[in-house]
């Protein structure tokens, strides 16, 4: 018997709502959350190329996802995503380089969030 039973997602979207891969209304859309994922996404490249300097390099990328997804949910919580920048501080904050890109992105998730 040759069904399948596999499930498949594709995005949907409409009105300016998306469910799938991209979260909340329009994510993105304001140039200070495009600009607060931008870094976010930096210090996850830089992670990966300083990862042997980073004591806990996989730890800190887990915590800058989940900054990611706080950041781009439709009502992002400004607690939340403080306590997860603090988070990355103090994990990577010794690191020069990843301390340059942690400060970038904590001066534009100040913006967002101010």
């Amino acid at each position: 018997m040759g069904s399948d039973n596999s499930i498949r997602f594709r995005d949907i979207s409409g009105d300016g709502n998306n469910v799938g891969h991209r979260y909340g209304s329009d994510a993105g859309d304001d140039p200070r959350t495009r600009e607060v994922i931008d870094r976010i996404d930096e210090l996850l490249r830089v992670l990966g190329t300083h990862a042997s300097a980073v004591p806990d390099a996989v730890q800190a990328q887990e915590v800058a996802r989940r900054l990611r997804q706080e950041v781009t949910a439709p009502q992002p919580d400004p607690v939340i995503s403080g306590s997860l920048l603090h988070t990355l501080v103090s994990r990577v904050g010794h690191v020069a380089v990843v301390g340059d890109a942690v400060a970038r992105l904590g001066q534009a998730a100040t913006a967002l969030f101010s």
